[in-house]
């Protein structure tokens, strides 16, 4: 591992003899810097949450990034101390006085509240889709809960697991739940499929403590201490096939991993470090000051508490989109659902999808960012147009974009056309067919 350091290193200082790309770069950004503190960022899409101690207390602030301009917004305040917030999509969740509270960004009428039982103690919570967990002591030692607001009131708070032992420091990704355990002696990384409702191993080992875990998809990560207990490695689990494998070791402690589909970063004497598993390529991430702690990563967004700050480092995307369909020629009715469809190269994580009916003088957003799946289905604007253009880009680099070749059409019904019975909006031979079919019947149920 030490030579691939070496590596990366020439290769990042070729990379500024030759102005070439290195295998990653970052563009450094500041997300809310000041006087105050600012700590323990997390980050879901393009919003940013930290714990915020401008007003005295700590209360939890956030910044989307799709609207810069705004600046820090205050989520929520209270008295006491809001800590350790986490985000997934809408939902952020935090811990205030060992109580877990948990607010809806798009139910804003619903408002701040109460997780689960409000006699026991909560802390460090997570949260992935409806799912909430956390680690409560109720029961004398630390254990992992659970609370799915999906479910009616009084059935939504559930035990993951209740071992004599303490579970800490639990995580989610949508059916799985991993934290550390202590019921080895040592600690060790356990997790839970709430789809299967079964308890499972992820790293059992007697030479030291295993901490930290952090999941993402079928890629279990936390901070290794088998070598040595003071200078940890940063090692992964894959839960689909069953093995374990080295992400990071070196002479110094890799620390607080964090994971989002395949980019993992970890904190390394003070600065910050990523590894793609796509590549097998470990790069530098931030290496500005050695106050560097507390990553978390989604897409190509790395966020970080630096000294007493938030800071975001920028993944520079690189590749190529091609736009397969519409590509020309099409008649989409308004209404109608039709898929816009496309093939990427490179380190593309999101898309901004784009249509214009003017033959490209003006576009209006149809998506600001969605996954790069490779298609979307748009439901048609009502509009009648025959200069119509889908655009697709990368959000934060437009020079990375494909539009349809040739215009198409988008078109509107007229409503006095009843005879179209299959909802082409023409009267042809098929409709005639359906009327022929159904000639002398009945839709009243009584007479069928």
């Amino acid at each position: 591992m030490e030579k691939k350091r070496i590596w990366a290193v020439l290769a990042a200082l070729l990379a500024v003899l030759t102005t070439t790309q290195a295998v990653a770069e970052f563009q450094i950004e500041d997300i809310c810097v000041g006087s105050h503190d600012s700590v323990r960022p997390d980050i879901s899409g393009s919003i940013i949450v930290w714990a915020d101690g401008r007003d005295g207390g700590f209360n939890i602030y956030g910044c989307e990034l799709s609207e810069p301009e705004d600046g820090c917004f205050l989520i929520y305040n209270d008295d006491g101390s809001q800590e350790y917030p986490r985000i997934d999509g809408s939902l952020v969740v935090w811990e205030n006085n060992d109580k877990v509270y948990v607010y809806d960004m798009d139910d804003e009428e619903q408002g701040v509240f109460l997780v689960g039982d409000p006699s026991s103690e909560k802390r460090t919570p997570a949260v992935s889709g409806n799912i909430i967990i956390w680690r409560d002591r109720r029961d004398g030692d630390w254990n992992i809960y659970g609370y799915d607001l999906s479910k009616e009131q009084g059935q939504r708070e559930f035990a993951v697991t209740d071992d004599s032992a303490n579970q800490l420091v639990p995580d989610i990704d949508g059916d799985i739940v991993v934290w550390h355990d202590t019921r080895d002696g040592v600690v060790n990384i356990y997790g839970y499929d709430l789809a299967a409702g079964k308890e499972f191993e992820i790293c059992i080992n007697e030479d030291g403590n295993q901490l930290n875990p952090r999941v993402s998809g079928n890629i279990v990560v936390w901070q290794d201490g088998r070598e040595s207990f003071t200078e940890t490695d940063i090692y992964g689990y894959n839960l689909d096939e069953g093995y374990e494998f080295v992400i990071a070791e070196d002479s110094v402690s890799q620390s607080h991993p964090a994971i989002h589909d395949d980019l993992v970063v970890w904190v390394e004497a003070g600065n910050i470090y990523g590894y793609d598993l796509s590549t097998d390529q470990e790069f530098l991430v931030y290496d500005e000051t050695d106050g560097a702690n507390y990553p978390a990563v989604y897409g190509n967004q790395v966020v970080f508490q630096s000294n007493n700050d938030i800071l975001m480092a920028r993944r520079q995307v690189t590749g190529d989109l091609e736009l397969l369909s519409p590509d020309g020629g099409q008649a989409w009715m308004a209404g109608n659902t039709e898929k816009i469809e496309w093939s990427s190269t490179g380190n593309i994580e999101t898309i901004k999808l784009e249509y214009s009916t003017d033959d490209g003088d003006n576009w209006v957003t149809i998506a600001d960012s969605v996954d790069n799946s490779g298609s979307f289905s748009w439901q048609i604007p009502e509009t009648d147009s025959t200069q119509c253009l889908v655009r697709i880009s990368e959000p934060n680099t437009p020079d990375i974009m494909s539009e349809s070749q040739k215009v198409f059409e988008i078109f509107t019904c007229d409503p006095a056309l009843t005879a179209d019975l299959t909802g082409n909006c023409e009267v042809e031979m098929a409709d005639f067919a359906v009327f022929a079919e159904q000639w002398l019947t009945s839709g009243r149920n009584n007479q069928q």
